[in-house]
């Protein structure tokens, strides 16, 4: 999903600490019933660690990422290599008619919006 950045190194380690600790805790609470008390607090700090990385079905739904852009294609990177070079003005007609074809016309664009988001242009 790439949403992990370096800021959450260190609450990961201490997840992985966590969750080390808890499975050698859980395997100790079977022969002393004092560590179970220990077992629990592991166990919640574990679940609140849990929660913050979208580690669990209810948290992992809230979680938004939007999609990276797709690069542009090789026409497109021609285009516009070629219209920052030189100008809009230099584009032979049969380019601008790609040009066209690949982005579309402003009426196919406005067409395109009213029909997905209504015809008010004004509406928020």
């Amino acid at each position: 999903m790439g949403v992990l950045t370096t800021a959450d190194r260190t609450m990961l380690a201490r997840y992985c600490e966590l969750q080390v600790f808890w499975q050698t805790t859980k395997t100790a609470a079977k022969i002393q019933p004092k560590a179970i008390g220990l077992l629990l607090k592991v166990a919640i700090e574990l679940r609140t660690i849990e929660v913050q990385f979208g580690l669990t079905p209810a948290s992992r739904s809230k979680i938004h990422v939007a999609s990276p852009p797709q690069p542009p294609g090789k026409l497109a990177r021609y285009l516009n290599r070629k219209k920052t070079l030189f100008g809009d003005d230099t584009l032979t007609p049969v380019e601008r008619e790609a040009e066209k074809r690949f982005f579309g016309d402003d009426d196919e664009k406005q067409a395109l919006k009213r029909r997905f988001f209504g015809d008010d242009d004004n509406a928020a």
